[in-house]
Protein backbone atom coordinates (compact mmCIF):
# COMPACT_ATOMS: atom_id res chain seq x y z
CA UNK A 1 0.00 0.00 0.00
CA UNK A 2 1.51 3.68 -0.91
CA UNK A 3 1.05 6.32 0.91
CA UNK A 4 2.31 9.97 0.42
CA UNK A 5 2.83 13.43 1.79
CA UNK A 6 6.49 14.01 2.91
CA UNK A 7 7.04 16.59 0.67
CA UNK A 8 5.64 15.29 -1.80
CA UNK A 9 7.30 11.77 -1.98
CA UNK A 10 5.43 8.47 -2.39
CA UNK A 11 6.67 5.49 -0.15
CA UNK A 12 5.38 2.13 1.19
CA UNK A 13 4.52 1.30 4.57
CA UNK A 14 4.53 -2.64 4.19
CA UNK A 15 0.74 -2.51 3.86
CA UNK A 16 0.04 -1.61 7.61
CA UNK A 17 -1.35 1.64 8.41
CA UNK A 18 -0.04 4.46 9.94
CA UNK A 19 -0.08 4.38 13.81
CA UNK A 20 1.09 7.31 15.80
CA UNK A 21 3.33 6.89 18.41
CA UNK A 22 5.85 8.10 20.66
CA UNK A 23 9.26 9.62 20.08
CA UNK A 24 11.32 6.66 18.76
CA UNK A 25 8.19 4.49 18.69
CA UNK A 26 9.22 1.03 20.81
CA UNK A 27 9.58 2.69 24.29
CA UNK A 28 11.11 -1.01 25.95
CA UNK A 29 13.74 -1.16 23.16
CA UNK A 30 14.76 2.38 23.96
CA UNK A 31 14.93 1.98 27.36
CA UNK A 32 16.98 -1.02 27.31
CA UNK A 33 19.31 0.25 25.15
CA UNK A 34 19.87 3.50 27.68
CA UNK A 35 20.01 1.46 30.40
CA UNK A 36 23.34 -0.57 28.70
CA UNK A 37 24.57 2.56 27.59
CA UNK A 38 24.44 4.33 30.88
CA UNK A 39 25.96 1.28 32.43
CA UNK A 40 28.68 1.35 30.38
CA UNK A 41 28.03 -1.64 28.26
CA UNK A 42 27.86 -0.12 24.90
CA UNK A 43 28.66 -3.54 23.39
CA UNK A 44 24.56 -4.33 24.09
CA UNK A 45 23.01 -0.97 23.00
CA UNK A 46 20.88 -1.60 20.37
CA UNK A 47 21.47 -0.09 17.23
CA UNK A 48 20.07 3.33 16.17
CA UNK A 49 18.70 1.33 13.44
CA UNK A 50 16.94 -1.21 15.09
CA UNK A 51 15.14 1.07 17.57
CA UNK A 52 13.88 3.49 14.87
CA UNK A 53 12.53 0.24 12.79
CA UNK A 54 10.51 -0.38 15.61
CA UNK A 55 8.43 2.84 14.99
CA UNK A 56 5.79 2.55 12.65
CA UNK A 57 4.87 6.30 11.85
CA UNK A 58 5.83 9.66 14.21
CA UNK A 59 4.58 13.01 14.41
CA UNK A 60 6.30 16.18 13.73
CA UNK A 61 5.23 17.10 17.37
CA UNK A 62 6.73 14.37 18.88
CA UNK A 63 10.22 14.53 16.43
CA UNK A 64 10.50 17.94 17.76
CA UNK A 65 9.66 17.23 20.80
CA UNK A 66 12.45 14.34 21.72
CA UNK A 67 14.80 16.08 19.47
CA UNK A 68 14.92 19.56 22.27
CA UNK A 69 14.80 17.71 25.45
CA UNK A 70 18.18 15.54 24.12
CA UNK A 71 19.21 19.15 23.09
CA UNK A 72 18.49 20.60 26.31
CA UNK A 73 20.24 17.83 28.39
CA UNK A 74 23.28 17.48 25.82
CA UNK A 75 23.97 21.44 26.61
CA UNK A 76 24.58 20.77 30.03
CA UNK A 77 27.21 17.95 29.85
CA UNK A 78 29.12 18.74 26.65
CA UNK A 79 31.72 21.48 26.04
CA UNK A 80 30.00 24.99 25.16
CA UNK A 81 31.88 24.83 21.62
CA UNK A 82 29.92 21.78 20.72
CA UNK A 83 26.46 22.44 21.75
CA UNK A 84 26.94 25.87 20.08
CA UNK A 85 27.34 23.72 17.06
CA UNK A 86 25.12 21.72 18.04
CA UNK A 87 22.48 24.65 18.31
CA UNK A 88 23.10 25.92 15.38
CA UNK A 89 21.72 22.48 13.52
CA UNK A 90 19.26 22.08 16.22
CA UNK A 91 17.52 25.43 14.41
CA UNK A 92 18.30 24.11 11.03
CA UNK A 93 16.42 21.18 11.76
CA UNK A 94 13.38 22.72 13.50
CA UNK A 95 13.29 24.38 10.02
CA UNK A 96 13.37 21.54 8.01
CA UNK A 97 11.00 19.71 10.78
CA UNK A 98 8.06 22.23 10.69
CA UNK A 99 7.28 21.89 6.81
CA UNK A 100 7.48 17.89 7.31
CA UNK A 101 3.43 16.53 7.20
CA UNK A 102 2.44 15.04 11.39
CA UNK A 103 2.10 11.94 10.26
CA UNK A 104 5.17 11.19 7.87
CA UNK A 105 6.35 7.60 7.80
CA UNK A 106 10.13 6.06 8.64
CA UNK A 107 10.47 5.01 5.54
CA UNK A 108 11.11 7.97 3.73
CA UNK A 109 12.48 9.76 7.04
CA UNK A 110 15.49 7.58 7.29
CA UNK A 111 16.89 8.87 4.06
CA UNK A 112 16.30 12.33 4.83
CA UNK A 113 19.12 14.56 5.54
CA UNK A 114 17.16 16.45 8.76
CA UNK A 115 16.63 12.87 10.21
CA UNK A 116 20.11 11.50 9.92
CA UNK A 117 20.74 14.57 11.80
CA UNK A 118 18.40 13.96 14.19
CA UNK A 119 19.32 10.53 14.84
CA UNK A 120 23.14 11.37 15.13
CA UNK A 121 21.85 13.60 18.44
CA UNK A 122 19.43 11.14 19.80
CA UNK A 123 22.53 8.54 19.56
CA UNK A 124 24.79 11.02 21.35
CA UNK A 125 22.14 11.25 24.40
CA UNK A 126 22.11 7.34 24.38
CA UNK A 127 25.43 7.37 24.85
CA UNK A 128 25.87 9.95 27.31
CA UNK A 129 23.16 8.02 29.30
CA UNK A 130 19.92 10.67 29.14
CA UNK A 131 17.56 8.39 29.50
CA UNK A 132 14.35 11.25 28.89
CA UNK A 133 16.34 12.35 26.05
CA UNK A 134 14.21 9.82 24.23
CA UNK A 135 11.48 8.37 26.51
CA UNK A 136 9.79 12.27 26.66
CA UNK A 137 6.91 12.45 24.89
CA UNK A 138 6.04 15.89 25.42
CA UNK A 139 7.45 19.16 26.46
CA UNK A 140 5.47 22.24 27.87
CA UNK A 141 5.24 24.73 25.13
CA UNK A 142 3.46 27.97 25.79
CA UNK A 143 0.03 28.80 24.79
CA UNK A 144 0.48 32.31 23.69
CA UNK A 145 3.62 34.73 22.82
CA UNK A 146 2.89 37.64 24.03
CA UNK A 147 4.59 41.18 23.67
CA UNK A 148 5.21 43.81 26.11
CA UNK A 149 6.52 47.48 25.62
CA UNK A 150 8.41 48.00 29.08
CA UNK A 151 9.81 45.58 31.76
CA UNK A 152 7.50 46.95 34.29
CA UNK A 153 4.53 45.94 32.05
CA UNK A 154 6.30 42.67 31.26
CA UNK A 155 7.19 41.78 34.78
CA UNK A 156 3.14 42.01 35.77
CA UNK A 157 2.35 39.99 32.61
CA UNK A 158 4.44 37.45 32.99
CA UNK A 159 3.53 36.89 36.91
CA UNK A 160 -0.28 36.22 35.85
CA UNK A 161 0.77 34.27 32.69
CA UNK A 162 3.36 32.09 34.23
CA UNK A 163 4.91 29.18 32.28
CA UNK A 164 1.96 29.26 29.56
CA UNK A 165 2.99 32.53 27.74
CA UNK A 166 6.04 33.41 26.55
CA UNK A 167 6.73 37.00 27.46
CA UNK A 168 8.85 39.55 25.50
CA UNK A 169 9.52 43.26 26.02
CA UNK A 170 10.59 45.68 24.17
CA UNK A 171 12.17 48.07 26.20
CA UNK A 172 14.99 47.59 28.34
CA UNK A 173 17.79 48.82 30.55
CA UNK A 174 18.04 52.49 30.47
CA UNK A 175 15.81 52.73 27.92
CA UNK A 176 13.16 55.79 28.16
CA UNK A 177 9.85 55.36 27.26
CA UNK A 178 8.71 58.86 26.56
CA UNK A 179 11.07 59.21 23.89
CA UNK A 180 11.00 55.84 22.32
CA UNK A 181 11.00 55.08 18.05
CA UNK A 182 9.68 51.32 17.27
CA UNK A 183 11.89 49.75 14.99
CA UNK A 184 10.91 47.70 12.40
CA UNK A 185 11.79 44.55 13.95
CA UNK A 186 9.62 45.55 16.92
CA UNK A 187 6.91 45.88 14.39
CA UNK A 188 7.48 43.03 13.21
CA UNK A 189 7.20 41.68 16.64
CA UNK A 190 4.49 42.91 17.94
CA UNK A 191 2.44 42.02 14.46
CA UNK A 192 3.76 38.60 15.18
CA UNK A 193 2.47 38.17 19.10
CA UNK A 194 -1.36 36.72 20.14
CA UNK A 195 -1.75 39.30 22.70
CA UNK A 196 0.17 42.87 23.58
CA UNK A 197 0.06 44.88 26.70
CA UNK A 198 1.76 48.43 26.97
CA UNK A 199 1.76 50.83 29.62
CA UNK A 200 -0.78 53.56 28.62
CA UNK A 201 -1.61 56.83 29.78
CA UNK A 202 0.68 58.18 26.99
CA UNK A 203 3.32 56.95 28.17
CA UNK A 204 4.72 55.37 24.57
CA UNK A 205 3.25 58.26 22.71
CA UNK A 206 5.09 57.53 20.00
CA UNK A 207 3.97 53.78 19.35
CA UNK A 208 0.70 54.10 18.43
CA UNK A 209 0.71 53.52 14.93
CA UNK A 210 2.19 50.12 15.29
CA UNK A 211 -0.70 49.10 17.95
CA UNK A 212 -3.03 50.29 15.76
CA UNK A 213 -1.85 48.11 12.86
CA UNK A 214 -2.02 44.99 15.03
CA UNK A 215 -5.57 46.27 16.03
CA UNK A 216 -6.19 46.77 12.61
CA UNK A 217 -5.82 43.06 12.23
CA UNK A 218 -7.96 41.88 14.82
CA UNK A 219 -5.60 40.97 17.92
CA UNK A 220 -6.00 42.33 21.31
CA UNK A 221 -3.70 45.56 22.16
CA UNK A 222 -4.49 46.69 25.78
CA UNK A 223 -2.89 49.61 28.02
CA UNK A 224 -2.94 47.78 31.89
CA UNK A 225 -4.04 50.97 32.89
CA UNK A 226 -7.08 50.96 30.58
CA UNK A 227 -10.08 51.34 32.85
CA UNK A 228 -8.20 53.05 35.78
CA UNK A 229 -10.62 55.18 38.04
CA UNK A 230 -9.71 58.86 37.22
CA UNK A 231 -9.62 59.86 40.93
CA UNK A 232 -6.41 56.69 41.40
CA UNK A 233 -4.65 59.32 38.64
CA UNK A 234 -2.19 62.32 38.98
CA UNK A 235 -2.58 64.59 36.83
CA UNK A 236 0.22 66.30 34.67
CA UNK A 237 1.07 69.86 36.23
CA UNK A 238 2.34 71.14 32.75
CA UNK A 239 -0.70 70.19 30.85
CA UNK A 240 -3.69 70.05 32.70
CA UNK A 241 -5.95 66.98 31.80
CA UNK A 242 -3.39 64.66 30.64
CA UNK A 243 -2.52 61.86 32.89
CA UNK A 244 0.85 60.83 34.58
CA UNK A 245 1.74 57.88 33.19
CA UNK A 246 4.28 56.30 35.82
CA UNK A 247 1.68 54.82 38.11
CA UNK A 248 3.75 51.60 38.34
CA UNK A 249 5.59 53.38 41.60
CA UNK A 250 2.27 53.24 43.54
CA UNK A 251 3.08 49.39 43.95
CA UNK A 252 -0.83 49.26 45.02
CA UNK A 253 -2.00 51.04 41.93
CA UNK A 254 0.12 49.38 39.62
CA UNK A 255 -1.40 46.01 41.37
CA UNK A 256 -4.65 47.01 40.12
CA UNK A 257 -3.75 46.08 36.77
CA UNK A 258 -3.17 42.08 37.59
CA UNK A 259 -7.33 42.10 37.17
CA UNK A 260 -7.26 43.33 33.37
CA UNK A 261 -4.25 40.66 32.49
CA UNK A 262 -6.13 38.13 33.97
CA UNK A 263 -9.40 38.84 31.72
CA UNK A 264 -7.13 39.08 28.63
CA UNK A 265 -5.10 36.34 29.13
CA UNK A 266 -8.04 34.12 30.17
CA UNK A 267 -9.87 35.30 27.11
CA UNK A 268 -7.05 34.81 24.88
CA UNK A 269 -6.37 30.80 25.88
CA UNK A 270 -9.72 30.24 28.22
CA UNK A 271 -7.66 26.70 28.84
CA UNK A 272 -5.31 28.13 31.09
CA UNK A 273 -7.70 30.36 32.67
CA UNK A 274 -7.59 28.68 36.44
CA UNK A 275 -4.11 29.11 36.10
CA UNK A 276 -4.08 33.03 35.16
CA UNK A 277 -6.24 33.61 38.18
CA UNK A 278 -3.90 31.21 40.29
CA UNK A 279 -0.87 33.33 39.31
CA UNK A 280 -2.93 36.35 39.68
CA UNK A 281 -3.65 36.04 43.54
CA UNK A 282 0.19 35.02 44.13
CA UNK A 283 0.93 38.21 42.67
CA UNK A 284 -0.93 40.46 44.27
CA UNK A 285 0.07 38.89 47.92
CA UNK A 286 3.78 39.72 46.31
CA UNK A 287 2.92 42.92 45.66
CA UNK A 288 1.66 43.85 48.83
CA UNK A 289 4.18 42.63 50.77
CA UNK A 290 6.58 44.73 48.46
CA UNK A 291 4.19 47.84 49.26
CA UNK A 292 4.75 47.35 53.17
CA UNK A 293 8.45 46.94 52.62
CA UNK A 294 8.72 49.90 51.22
CA UNK A 295 6.64 51.99 52.92
CA UNK A 296 8.67 50.94 55.96
CA UNK A 297 11.60 52.00 54.73
CA UNK A 298 10.28 55.47 53.50
CA UNK A 299 8.69 55.89 57.19
CA UNK A 300 11.96 55.65 58.46
CA UNK A 301 13.85 58.32 57.39
CA UNK A 302 13.52 61.67 59.58
CA UNK A 303 10.16 63.55 58.58
CA UNK A 304 12.02 66.94 57.42
CA UNK A 305 14.24 64.72 54.97
CA UNK A 306 11.72 62.98 52.87
CA UNK A 307 12.62 64.87 50.28
CA UNK A 308 13.52 63.20 46.82
CA UNK A 309 15.08 65.60 44.37
CA UNK A 310 15.55 64.13 40.58
CA UNK A 311 15.90 64.89 37.17
CA UNK A 312 12.01 64.43 36.32
CA UNK A 313 8.82 64.33 37.41
CA UNK A 314 8.48 60.52 37.76
CA UNK A 315 7.90 59.86 41.38
CA UNK A 316 4.70 61.87 42.15
CA UNK A 317 3.13 58.64 42.55
CA UNK A 318 5.62 57.20 44.75
CA UNK A 319 5.43 60.13 46.75
CA UNK A 320 2.04 60.14 46.99
CA UNK A 321 1.66 56.70 48.08
CA UNK A 322 5.00 56.65 50.26
CA UNK A 323 4.81 59.84 52.04
CA UNK A 324 8.03 61.54 50.79
CA UNK A 325 7.80 65.12 48.76
CA UNK A 326 9.09 64.95 45.29
CA UNK A 327 10.71 67.59 42.98
CA UNK A 328 12.04 66.80 39.61
CA UNK A 329 14.30 68.78 37.35
CA UNK A 330 11.97 68.35 33.97
CA UNK A 331 8.10 67.60 33.70
CA UNK A 332 6.94 64.41 33.53
CA UNK A 333 7.64 63.88 30.19
CA UNK A 334 11.63 63.86 29.44
CA UNK A 335 10.53 65.49 26.21
CA UNK A 336 9.98 68.75 28.14
CA UNK A 337 12.87 70.77 28.54
CA UNK A 338 14.26 72.23 31.69
CA UNK A 339 14.58 75.95 30.87
CA UNK A 340 17.50 78.11 32.90
CA UNK A 341 14.42 79.68 35.47
CA UNK A 342 13.65 76.28 36.20
CA UNK A 343 16.81 75.17 37.21
CA UNK A 344 17.32 78.56 39.03
CA UNK A 345 14.37 77.50 40.82
CA UNK A 346 15.18 74.30 42.42
CA UNK A 347 18.63 75.73 43.17
CA UNK A 348 16.78 78.23 44.97
CA UNK A 349 14.66 75.38 46.93
CA UNK A 350 17.83 73.18 47.63
CA UNK A 351 19.61 75.70 49.16
CA UNK A 352 16.78 77.45 50.83
CA UNK A 353 15.62 74.32 52.52
CA UNK A 354 18.74 72.81 52.85
CA UNK A 355 18.51 69.97 51.09
CA UNK A 356 21.59 67.66 51.28
CA UNK A 357 21.12 65.04 48.65
CA UNK A 358 20.13 64.66 44.85
CA UNK A 359 19.44 61.56 43.00
CA UNK A 360 20.03 60.96 39.23
CA UNK A 361 17.69 58.22 36.90
CA UNK A 362 19.10 55.34 34.89
CA UNK A 363 17.34 56.46 31.93
CA UNK A 364 17.92 60.15 31.98
CA UNK A 365 21.04 62.03 31.46
CA UNK A 366 23.14 63.23 34.66
CA UNK A 367 23.32 66.48 33.30
CA UNK A 368 20.29 68.95 35.01
CA UNK A 369 21.22 66.90 38.46
CA UNK A 370 25.05 67.62 37.93
CA UNK A 371 24.26 70.96 37.17
CA UNK A 372 21.40 71.34 40.07
CA UNK A 373 24.79 70.38 42.46
CA UNK A 374 26.68 73.09 40.76
CA UNK A 375 24.45 75.91 41.00
CA UNK A 376 23.68 74.82 44.68
CA UNK A 377 27.65 74.98 45.41
CA UNK A 378 28.08 78.29 43.67
CA UNK A 379 25.36 79.42 46.42
CA UNK A 380 27.64 78.42 49.36
CA UNK A 381 25.73 74.91 49.75
CA UNK A 382 26.99 71.56 49.39
CA UNK A 383 25.15 68.53 47.62
CA UNK A 384 25.68 65.18 46.72
CA UNK A 385 24.28 62.92 44.21
CA UNK A 386 22.77 60.44 46.57
CA UNK A 387 22.52 57.39 43.86
CA UNK A 388 20.83 56.29 40.96
CA UNK A 389 17.16 55.29 40.72
CA UNK A 390 15.51 53.72 38.41
CA UNK A 391 12.25 55.57 36.99
CA UNK A 392 11.01 54.76 33.34
CA UNK A 393 12.87 51.77 33.05
CA UNK A 394 14.28 48.40 35.36
CA UNK A 395 17.73 47.70 36.26
CA UNK A 396 20.02 45.28 33.82
CA UNK A 397 18.25 41.71 33.12
CA UNK A 398 19.42 38.85 35.46
CA UNK A 399 19.81 41.36 38.26
CA UNK A 400 17.55 41.91 41.34
CA UNK A 401 17.34 45.47 39.92
CA UNK A 402 16.14 43.97 36.79
CA UNK A 403 12.48 43.41 38.01
CA UNK A 404 9.96 45.36 39.64
CA UNK A 405 9.65 44.02 42.57
CA UNK A 406 13.99 44.58 42.53
CA UNK A 407 13.89 47.98 41.07
CA UNK A 408 11.12 49.46 43.77
CA UNK A 409 13.16 47.56 46.56
CA UNK A 410 16.78 49.19 45.24
CA UNK A 411 14.83 52.63 45.00
CA UNK A 412 13.45 52.54 48.42
CA UNK A 413 17.05 51.30 49.77
CA UNK A 414 18.34 53.80 48.04
CA UNK A 415 16.64 56.49 49.83
CA UNK A 416 16.53 55.37 53.51
CA UNK A 417 20.74 55.25 53.09
CA UNK A 418 21.03 58.67 51.85
CA UNK A 419 18.22 60.10 53.18
CA UNK A 420 18.88 59.14 56.95
CA UNK A 421 16.50 56.15 57.03
CA UNK A 422 16.64 52.59 57.84
CA UNK A 423 16.93 49.52 55.45
CA UNK A 424 16.05 47.44 58.40
CA UNK A 425 12.66 49.18 58.60
CA UNK A 426 11.03 46.99 55.88
CA UNK A 427 7.68 45.40 57.41
CA UNK A 428 8.40 41.72 57.62
CA UNK A 429 6.88 39.31 56.11
CA UNK A 430 6.72 35.79 53.72
CA UNK A 431 10.47 36.34 52.23
CA UNK A 432 10.56 35.87 49.05
CA UNK A 433 11.92 32.99 47.44
CA UNK A 434 16.17 33.71 47.40
CA UNK A 435 17.64 34.80 44.33
CA UNK A 436 14.40 36.49 42.95
CA UNK A 437 12.67 39.67 43.31
CA UNK A 438 10.18 38.73 40.30
CA UNK A 439 6.50 38.16 41.58
CA UNK A 440 6.31 35.49 38.60
CA UNK A 441 8.31 33.08 40.78
CA UNK A 442 7.15 33.47 44.28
Amino acid sequence: MAASGCLGHSFSNGGEAHRPIGFLGNQALVGQSLKDASDGDVAHVHSLGQILDAAGGLSRKDVLNGFHVVLSRLRGVIRPGLGKLIGTAAHWMTLRLTIIPSKCNMCYMKFSQCYKLCSIVVLLGSLLGIPEAVSATQTTEPELTIVTTTGMVGDVVQAVAGDRAKVVSIMGEGVDPHLYNPKASDVRLILGADVVFYSGLMLEGRMGDAFQKVRDRGRPVHAVTEGMPKAMLLEDEEHPGDPDPHIWMDIEAWASTIALVTRVLCEADPGGCDVYRANAKKARASLRQLHLEVKGMIQSIPENQRVLVTAHDAFRYFGRAYGIEVRGVQGISTESEAGLADLNELVDFLVERRIPVVFIESSVSPKSVQALVEGARARGHEVVIGGELYSDAMGKPGTPEGTYVGMLKHNARTLATSLGGSVDSASKGTPSRKGTDSPVQQ
